[in-house]
């Protein structure tokens, strides 16, 4: 009886899970909503042969292998979805999930059993899995008005209030939203995230701020930034911006002048875009055209323009007034 005991006693395989004091490897995954996806469950070299392997997203099982009873099958959630690339004495098995969905998402437990015990090889892989979805667009808004890449037609005025909202297309996670003035990082806006219960939403930047003459010429751009990206995505404008004169010099008479003489006034007027309309009087009373001359200075497109206008007058003309403010 004792013999018979013992030989059924042998008959029986004794199978090994390390959970303690074996190797526990960690990862990080992601993978775009749709297409197919690897997750690497890492076993080691020379390791005994393996008994079972069991896939776990989560707390659910999603995988099943068993080679000697000749069992490889997905289950739940990965059923249909997902198969085994196990050969072996392979030092890596691989979960192959086709067709990737936002409900993929979590943490994947790989638990390995082996035929006979060791503690070189791993027992447990952890590999944290994240969908994504990638933003596709990006919209600037003045006020409900959509702005288009490259110059708005709209034209501002010194002092104005501005308000930019830049919306950045649906992403999983919600894309990171930014504002650049000229290249560099502008601080002073509201960032707004809003996701649904899959996590996928939008990111919103908003700008306020008075326009000034430093605006002139300004490049304010917009930059989506996302890791399903290569690169971040951006829109950019310039927008048109009149501004006030900053500067005006007159000059042309130093000393008295003699009546009956001729002599020659010249105001200069700076900075103003579009050029400031400059008019000539002796006191209250408005100058003759025939007596001015307007001349434009060329400056770069977009730049505030100064006006020049030369004045000659013949003082004998207004020889009651000859002494009057111009």
């Amino acid at each position: 009886m004792a013999n018979r005991l013992a030989a059924v006693i042998a008959l029986i395989p004794v199978f090994w899970t390390l959970t303690q004091g074996a190797d526990v490897t960690e990862s990080e995954v992601s993978s775009l909503a749709g297409v197919s996806v690897k997750l690497t469950c890492a076993i080691g070299q020379g390791c005994p042969d393996v008994h079972s392997m069991r896939w776990y997203k989560n707390e659910e099982r999603v995988f099943v292998l068993s080679p000697r009873a000749n069992i490889s099958r997905a289950e739940n959630s990965l059923v249909s979805r997902a198969v085994l690339d196990f050969k072996k004495g392979a030092s890596d098995a691989y979960l192959v999930i086709d067709k990737v969905e936002l409900r993929d998402e979590g943490l994947y437990k790989c638990d390995i059993t082996y035929i006979a015990i060791t503690d070189r090889c791993n027992a447990v892989n952890y590999i944290n899995f994240t969908t994504l979805v990638k933003p596709e667009n990006i919209t600037v808004y003045d006020g409900d008005v959509i702005i288009p890449e490259g110059k708005y037609d709209r034209v501002f005025t010194e002092d104005d209030d501005v308000t930019l909202t830049c919306i950045g297309g649906r992403g999983k996670p919600v894309p990171s939203v930014q504002w650049w003035k000229d290249g560099v990082l502008y601080n002073a806006n509201t960032a707004i995230e809003e996701r649904d219960e899959s996590g996928v939403g939008t990111g919103t930047n908003r700008l306020k701020f008075q326009v000034t003459r430093a605006d002139l010429n300004v490049k304010y751009e917009c930059r989506v930034y996302h890791p399903a990206l290569d690169n971040y995505i951006s829109s950019s404008t310039q927008l048109e911006v009149n501004v006030r004169p900053n500067r005006l010099v007159l000059s042309g008479v130093e000393h008295h002048v003699v009546q009956g003489t001729t002599v020659l006034l010249k105001c200069e007027v700076f900075g103003a875009r579009p050029p400031a309309n400059v008019k000539w009087f002796n006191a209250t009373m408005l100058l003759a055209p025939e007596q001015n001359s307007t001349r434009l200075n060329e400056l770069p497109e977009r730049r505030p323009l100064t006006k020049l206008i030369d004045n000659q007058t013949t003082f004998a003309s207004y020889s009651n007034e000859g002494d009057g403010t111009y």
